[in-house]
């Protein structure tokens, strides 16, 4: 995903740094009509395919730990096709915000540059400074939404298979926040109000299933 979200940045910033300063109003008119009217149904493909891995990983991931559990498989439930579709359709979103919020930065930096009369390799450093602000939100984007999927997926599979607690497991580092460290090994409930392993932004935590 941060391949994909990346890219675009790179795309945009280099057809900006390529051109004459003079294109750069119509470059920028070009761009913002084309985050408009574009309907992102390549990144949608994409977003399936990586979403679809998560979800197979996920089950097998759960399917080994119920194995060692129970010392069988365990039905996991139909596949969450609207869970599915509106992670997809929430990070086809996020993309193009990311792309918007690109575009308006650097059309903000280059009508400043031209107010103040600045040079050329000044504007060029703020577009380029502005793009790596923008691929870092993009890393974040790229490094949560597979935690949250997978969360989620754990969520319905365990509920799915009847599971209604669950212990809470940190994975063990000095990145865990102190909050999660706190729950580590306590049982908690699902229809309980939260937070879960891995709701929150770039939480690692596991649900390991309790069998009552």
């Amino acid at each position: 995903m941060y391949r994909l979200l990346s890219t675009k940045l790179a795309d945009v910033e280099q057809q900006f740094l390529s051109s004459n300063p003079i294109q750069w109003e119509q470059l920028l008119s070009i761009f913002e009509k084309a985050i408009t009217e574009e309907k992102g149904k390549s990144d949608q493909a994409i977003l399936d395919r990586v979403f679809s891995n998560i979800d197979k990983n996920t089950r097998e991931g759960l399917q080994r730990q119920m194995e060692r559990l129970t010392g069988k498989s365990v039905w996991l439930g139909v596949f969450p096709k609207s869970l599915l579709d509106s992670f997809i359709d929430e990070h086809t979103r996020l993309i193009k915000s990311v792309q918007r919020e690109h575009v308006d930065k650097i059309g903000l930096a280059i009508k400043r540059g031209l107010r103040e009369g600045r040079l050329q390799k000044d504007v060029t450093k703020d577009i380029q400074r502005l793009t790596g602000m923008c691929k870092r939100r993009a890393q974040l984007i790229a490094r949560n939404a597979p935690l949250q999927y997978s969360g989620a997926l754990t969520k319905h599979h365990q509920i799915s298979a009847g599971i209604k607690q669950y212990r809470w497991q940190t994975s063990g580092d000095e990145r865990v926040r102190e909050s999660h460290r706190d729950r580590n090994n306590k049982v908690y409930a699902w229809e309980g109000p939260g937070p879960h392993p891995r709701s929150e932004v770039n939480c690692r935590c596991d649900a390991v299933p309790m069998l009552i």
